[in-house]
């Protein structure tokens, strides 16, 4: 991602000053959301901000976002933008090869937090809840200087969300393994234990896998979090970019997709190999695909990892190579028939598939990784068939399983999706980011 120039748009005299007068919402609640890496419409930060921004919104409670200084104009359109960060830490930090100039960046991205919310607070004025849905290393130290200063002032709740991995997993074992590196971070953990204690500040995370893992380093439980974006998406024509045919579902052909911005560490090298094997050996025009191929992919030499050439000239395959707006993106979901999420072991034991969670909301039956968290999902969620990591043969059959067998699994999943909808619901979502400090506030029935 790129970075905004070196200023400080939160001056006084910078001609682009926010405007943070912010009226009253009825309640007289508010929520402030702090995302750095919301720039662009490309990933999920985008859908899980403004799913949680408008839960909020129709309940009445103000909602703010906090977002990188150069947010596209589309991004900051039914939000409530402040577009501050003019930095972000996925643009690069965590890849300097450099160790010194990686730890010095990760602590002078901490102070950037710290100093870039400590002064939009100043501005907005109080607000009831602080959420960070998308906590690292780089923001740690930041938010921990920050809950000290501000809170019981200019916030009631500070809750930090981690949904990357801190550790670890070898192929033979669920145990998380950590680096020197991690094992660093569990005083920093460590140090909010008071806060924690009292409420001011709250460890959350959105798997109990990731939980396990956290507790593992520190001793200290993140609270498992529901999926704010459930909702049914309601039948719509799916995304036709010029130069494409339109998916042929006349006779209706079973629509498999892949969402969510493909890279290698959901497998999409896989499941390219896996959906060539799949048109070669199926003469009849029963199956499709579609696969959301709209950020580039690179090998670590650099060198870009380009879709098949057997995908490109086969009109059974249908890539999403734009920005999907969030109508589109619930297009696609709705005419998605089945999910194909050949996600990796090593990136996935622990770590949510939020497109996993639509799904399973949304009654599709899912294909999954054995031995990661989508299999827990739907075990319980969901239906669906699990293949080894990184098997190309066998998530072909299973695609091929699937296809024959598509009624039994579609009934199966749509009779699990009403408890998955209610485990994920607005309601679950809003009462665990606010805890008591709901009931507290004026307004609250």
């Amino acid at each position: 991602m790129p970075n905004a120039p070196s200023q400080d748009i939160m001056s006084s005299d910078h001609p682009q000053a926010l405007d943070t007068s912010c009226p009253s919402s009825s309640s007289g609640r508010r929520l402030l959301i702090s995302e750095e890496g919301l720039i662009d419409e490309v990933g999920h930060w985008y859908e899980y901000c403004k799913s949680v921004s408008d839960i909020h919104t129709e309940r009445g409670i103000e909602c703010l976002v906090a977002m990188h200084a150069e947010a596209k104009a589309e991004v900051r359109t039914d939000i409530k933008a402040l577009p501050v960060y003019r930095q972000t830490s996925w643009g690069g930090l965590s890849t300097q090869p450099n160790t010194i100039k990686r730890y010095f960046g990760i602590l002078s991205h901490n102070r950037l937090v710290y100093k870039t919310m400590d002064r939009l607070v100043r501005k907005t004025g109080p607000v009831d809840v602080v959420f960070a849905p998308t906590v690292t290393v780089h923001h740690l130290i930041g938010w921990r200087l920050f809950a000290a200063r501000r809170r019981g002032r200019d916030f009631k709740r500070l809750v930090l969300l981690f949904r990357n991995n801190v550790g670890y997993y070898t192929a033979d074992s669920d145990t998380p393994k950590f680096r020197r590196a991690s094992r660093i971070l569990a005083p920093i953990f460590k140090s909010f234990t008071g806060l924690l204690k009292t409420g001011d500040v709250v460890f959350a995370t959105d798997s109990e896998r990731l939980a396990d893992e956290y507790e593992a380093l520190c001793g200290l439980r993140p609270i498992v979090f529901p999926s704010p974006r459930v909702s049914e998406p309601e039948q719509a024509s799916p995304v036709v970019e010029a130069g494409q045919v339109p998916t042929d579902r006349s006779p209706p052909a079973i629509v498999f997709s892949c969402l969510g911005p493909a890279r290698f560490e959901k497998g999409i090298d896989v499941l390219q190999e896996a959906i060539k094997l799949v048109l070669a050996r199926r003469v009849a025009r029963d199956v499709c695909f579609v696969i959301q191929w709209n950020a580039e992919i690179k090998f670590i030499s650099g060198e870009v990892y380009s879709p098949d050439a057997a995908l490109l000239n086969d009109d059974r395959v249908r890539l999403l190579t734009k920005s999907l707006t969030s109508e589109q993106y619930n297009a696609e979901v709705a005419n998605t028939d089945c999910m194909v999420l050949p996600y990796r072991r090593d990136s996935y034991f622990a770590r949510i598939s939020g497109v996993a969670v639509e799904g399973v909301t949304a009654g599709k039956p899912i294909i999954y990784t054995r031995g990661t968290w989508c299999e827990d999902l739907v075990r319980s969620s969901g239906a669906g068939i699990g293949v080894p990591d990184g098997d190309v043969e066998k998530l072909a059959e299973a695609i091929e399983k699937l296809a024959a067998e598509f009624s039994t699994y579609k009934a199966q999943a749509a009779a699990k999706a009403e408890d998955a909808r209610r485990s994920n619901s607005a309601e679950a979502f809003v009462e665990k980011l606010w805890g008591p400090v709901l009931s507290q506030v004026s307004g609250f029935d």
